[in-house]
């Protein structure tokens, strides 16, 4: 009975292997990780993007759909908005100081005796506004594939 459960565990974990993924990196740290089945949306380098459900990993190229094959190193950047990540996170602390700056002049406002601003209090929630603002604008969602950034398939 024991060496029957052996076997049986033998064969199991011999068949058992790790899915390929893609994985995103930035200076040998893991930015995103994309496996089969996940939503992809990238560019490639003749500037074509491409979006769909990633259906085939494989070691030089990755598989959307049933036609189209992209070649890893035609991947000239990749959308991360809705993925989650590890280190791109500007866009939402932008939205959070907006709110903040919004939030904290609307309770000076409805908080005092009076409907006046405070000076203080009006730059103070401009300069939230303002920061989250220019995060907005330098939002870095998109993974550009350069000497310093790279896209590895591991498994």
């Amino acid at each position: 009975m024991k060496f029957s459960c052996g076997l049986f565990l033998f064969l199991i974990c011999g068949s058992v292997g790790a899915q390929p993924r893609l994985v995103l990196l930035k200076k040998n740290n893991v930015i995103a990780r994309f496996a089969e089945g996940d939503r992809i949306h990238f560019q490639r380098k003749d500037l074509s993007f491409r979006s769909g459900i990633i259906t085939g990993i494989h070691p030089d190229f990755i598989k959307l759909g049933e036609d189209d094959t992209t070649f890893v190193r035609q991947i000239k950047q990749i959308d991360l908005r809705g993925v989650s990540n590890t280190s791109f996170h500007t866009a939402s602390s932008g939205r959070k100081l907006i709110w903040a700056g919004v939030i904290f002049l609307l309770i000076d406002l409805f908080n005092g005796d009076s409907a006046q601003l405070d000076s203080g209090v009006a730059t103070v929630s401009a300069v939230f506004i303002g920061s989250g603002i220019f995060l907005q604008f330098v939002n870095n969602n998109y993974f550009k594939i350069g000497p310093k950034k790279k896209v590895a398939v591991l498994g």
